[in-house]
């Protein structure tokens, strides 16, 4: 039940979309790219589920903060609670049925047989540990989706300007397909890009433990990380929240 890698299964979900519409040499037998509704469709499905999930995040998490012997916690135990449900048959399948009504609920987890024992095994409250859990994943989440998103908006002029050299060497109507799919991302990415920025930043003095633990939370959620590397540079430029939200 790897929350982190569901949840970017919905950034990645626009990034194939964009990958659809890029223009590269093929050879002719390719499969045809997706039309243009579904690219819209893929599009408009995966931002309203990752605007769904960051909606229940942020109220579900919303009264938690980290203390030092909270991130130590997440550290020693965020990998073993990652493998739950690792037998599962579909990762995706199962992070649907966290959505009912097209919202998002942690209820599923929350009565997840193997994460009630898991909790149990570990003495942690199930409640509170999937707060905490939820609310330093989003500070990475926010971190990283900002970051991929500004490098993927590097490259859509580039991806247009190698569309517009195949005007008149390939089908007319792929052409226009091609080159309002990229134009479809960019509008996509923007939304993106705000859903990101509205997740939680940290307290002051989360912002301290995490570049103090920075590494540390990388390798527990398997990006490796240099050593000498903090989370980001929350410390330095980001905004924090105050101790209580409102």
């Amino acid at each position: 039940m790897n929350l982190t890698k569901l949840t970017f299964l919905l950034g990645l979900a626009l990034l194939i979309v964009v990958g659809a519409a890029r223009a590269q040499d093929e050879p002719s037998d390719a499969p045809k790219p997706p039309s243009e509704a579904d690219m819209e469709k893929a599009q408009e499905d995966a931002t309203r589920k990752m605007e769904a999930w960051l909606k229940a995040s942020v109220e579900f998490s919303r009264d938690s903060r980290l203390t030092e012997a909270d991130i130590k916690k997440w550290i020693q135990l965020a990998p073993s609670f990652d493998k739950i449900g690792d037998g599962e048959k579909d990762e995706e399948d199962a992070f649907e049925k966290c959505f009912k009504d097209g919202k998002f609920s942690f209820g599923y987890i929350l009565e997840h047989a193997d994460y009630a024992k898991w909790t149990r095994e570990h003495g942690v409250d199930p409640t509170q540990w999937l707060k905490k859990y939820m609310r330093l994943t989003m500070f990475v989440m926010r971190e990283e989706g900002l970051k991929h998103i500004e490098l993927a908006e590097k490259q859509f002029p580039q991806q247009l300007k190698q569309i517009e050299a195949m005007k008149g060497q390939v089908d007319e109507k792929l052409y226009d397909q091609m080159k309002k799919g990229v134009e479809a991302a960019v509008a996509s990415f923007e939304r993106t890009k705000k859903m990101y920025a509205a997740m939680p930043s940290p307290t002051e003095d989360e912002a301290k433990l995490l570049k103090q633990y920075g590494a540390q939370i990388r390798q527990a959620m398997g990006d490796g990380g240099d050593e000498d590397e903090g989370c980001g540079e929350f410390g330095e430029d980001e905004e924090h929240e105050d101790g209580d939200e409102d």
